[in-house]
């Protein structure tokens, strides 16, 4: 690494603001940031002639595919497309091959990058229904994160036991990050509709199928919608009984629909909706 670097005549993106002037960075840090730095000892000097100099960004989600799929991608190639798109720190998911799930591997992980890695790095450890006790000796300085997938996933890190999802949440030493399916939810919503439209399922509600879907449920359910999502000339009346039913309640804020009787608080209009969960939209 050269000791020194300034990089003169930038325009410096930093807390919300623009500025313009020099940056000097000393074995990989930034030590000052002022005007006229160029008296500064330094090994190398950048002249940026009024281009913008950006701080790095951090990916939070990355799959390198290494080790063990290494015919798709490895360590080495994503970082460097990564450094090339102005990603300088990553942390990467544990469903490589073997799998992230205990301290062995994670080090074997860290041990890669070390020697393959272009950006800084950090990566999760998975959990599983059965490995609490890795969880729990966790260094916190070790990982940037433990990763549930509480839906189907490759291998065994599914975790889809409520005393272990409890425990994971209640003993974590670091912060947990994770994939909140349900996967009985996922394939009862696929059988549904692929009963209904074939394997030709559309990626979007048709006009006035989603009122339709929703005038279906049996649960009672309570939430304002916006006329973003269907309809509103084909809302049958009888939706305005939902109202009267407990459930979730979530708003928007403007009114969406004129009638006597259809109005919620504030003019806003109450509907079924399928995928709000019990906080709604906040």
């Amino acid at each position: 690494m050269t000791d020194e670097i300034l990089i003169k005549n930038a325009r410096m993106v930093n807390d919300g603001q623009i500025l313009e002037g020099d940056l000097l960075i000393r074995k990989g840090r930034i030590e000052q940031i002022g005007r006229d730095l160029a008296a500064l000892a330094a090994t190398r000097v950048l002249e940026a002639d009024g281009r913008l100099l950006l701080p790095g960004m951090i990916d939070d989600q990355v799959h390198f595919r290494e080790p063990g799929v290494t015919h798709k991608a490895d360590i080495h190639s994503e970082s460097r497309a990564a450094v090339a798109g102005g990603i300088t720190s990553y942390m990467e998911m544990p469903n490589t091959n073997p799998q992230t799930i205990c301290l062995d591997a994670l080090e074997k992980k860290y041990g890669l990058a070390a020697d393959r890695s272009l950006a800084n790095f950090s990566f999760y450890l998975g959990a599983t229904n059965d490995n609490l006790d890795a969880i729990r000796a966790l260094d916190p300085n070790q990982t940037c994160g433990i990763k549930v997938f509480m839906g189907a996933s490759t291998g065994n890190m599914l975790v889809d036991k409520q005393d272990t999802l409890e425990t994971i949440f209640k003993e974590a030493p670091v912060l947990v990050a994770t994939h909140c399916e349900d996967t009985p939810t996922i394939e009862k919503n696929e059988a549904e509709y692929r009963k209904r439209f074939g394997e030709d399922v559309p990626m979007e509600f048709p006009e006035g199928l989603f009122l339709a879907t929703i005038l279906e449920r049996e649960e009672p359910c309570d939430a304002f919608v916006s006329n973003e999502h269907a309809s509103i000339e084909q809302l049958p009346q009888d939706a305005v009984a939902l109202e009267r039913h407990q459930g979730i309640a979530a708003g928007f804020p403007r009114p969406l629909l004129a009638g006597p009787g259809l109005a919620g608080p504030a003019g806003r209009q109450r509907f079924c909706v399928d995928y709000l969960g019990p906080q709604g939209f906040g």
